[in-house]
């Protein structure tokens, strides 16, 4: 009786003696049809167009755009499944599972905006859900650039100090000019501005015991459009920090308590320096400069209320140091003050 053996897969038979005595060895070779094999043969899996990626350089706060291409090398259809590896979430992939046909390929599209320095390292793997063991990697690699403006100061997740990493215009060792800007990251806006810029117009209200601010104000009139962001606004006792998201003037500007409701402001003031009429001083300070400044005494007999400086002077900083310049008037804030009797 033959009998039949496996030889790496393919069947055959081994015959029996023949007629004229000798040994005779027969073999039956089949076609090497699919069917007959115990696995797929690699190129029958997922192919890619590339096993590393490299992306960038990239700045900071800016994002680039690369690909890899999976083809389905079998014959049947086939899901797929990508799996980013990536631990700083510097790379995104938008789209993570396809149907390919058999012989189709599609372009794998992934973003890289960097979150840390450079280079970051991680994988892309590709799944084909009959083959789930048997994955194929992209390497990735994602190049960062710490200087995105080139104006020679690195950003401050690269561990230097632009506070605008896509502006070289603005760097520490930038001329700061009133453009409503901080171009010299010192969280300072318009402080070189200059004496003068900004002059002190109206004063309200005046009290040791109130506590709520909500009609409380400092009017200034500014000779040019100024964003007063970080200024400080400053009493004998306290200062305040002036909050102003953007520029205002030519003209009257409001400076206001937090909780102001009635009137409009352009920028407030936290938190709001209690201001005595008895005797006090108000300086208006940007950074190391002072722009304008007014005390008094009990001379000047401020009331209550608040004051205004004269119509036909105001928005003159160098002559409201004079208290025949200032007088109790009804507020006005925001408009031309009253003349003064």
């Amino acid at each position: 009786m033959p009998r039949s053996i496996t030889l790496h897969n393919i069947p055959y038979r081994k015959f029996g003696i023949g007629a004229a005595g000798g040994l005779i060895l027969g073999l039956a070779l089949p076609a090497c049809l699919p069917a007959d094999r115990a696995f797929p043969s690699p190129d029958e899996g997922l192919l890619l167009s590339a096993d590393t990626l490299n992306v960038g350089p990239v700045a900071f706060e800016q994002q680039a755009w690369a690909s890899v291409t999976v083809q389905n090398a079998g014959p049947a259809p086939r899901g797929v499944l990508a799996m980013l590896d990536e631990p700083t979430g510097s790379f995104a992939l938008p789209v993570g599972s396809w149907t390919l046909e058999p012989g189709q390929a599609t372009a794998v599209e992934l973003s890289f905006a960097p979150t840390t320095l450079g280079p970051i390292a991680g994988s892309l793997s590709f799944v084909a859900a009959d083959l789930p063991d048997t994955p194929v990697t992209v390497e990735l690699t994602g190049l960062v650039d710490p200087d995105g403006d080139d104006d020679g100061a690195a950003h401050l997740l690269a561990g230097g100090d632009d506070c605008d990493d896509q502006d070289e215009s603005r760097h520490p060792e930038a001329e700061d000019v009133p453009d409503g800007q901080d171009q010299d990251c010192d969280d300072l806006v318009d402080e070189d501005a200059g004496d003068g810029a900004a002059a002190l117009t109206e004063l309200r209200s005046f009290s040791s015991l109130t506590a709520s601010t909500s009609d409380s104000f400092v009017e200034l009139y500014v000779n040019t459009g100024l964003r007063m962001e970080g200024w400080e606004l400053r009493s004998t006792a306290e200062v305040g920090v002036v909050r102003m998201a953007a520029a205002a003037g030519p003209g009257w500007v409001l400076l206001c308590g937090p909780d102001a409701e009635e009137i409009s402001c352009a920028a407030t003031v936290e938190p709001w320096p209690t201001l005595l009429p008895e005797q006090d001083e108000l300086r208006l300070v940007a950074g190391e400069r002072a722009i304008d400044q007014v005390a008094w005494d009990p001379k000047w007999r401020v009331p209550a209320e608040g004051i205004q400086v004269d119509a036909a002077l105001a928005g003159d900083a160098a002559v409201n140091d004079d208290p025949l310049s200032w007088c109790a008037a009804s507020p006005t804030p925001g408009a031309e003050n009253r003349d003064c009797p």
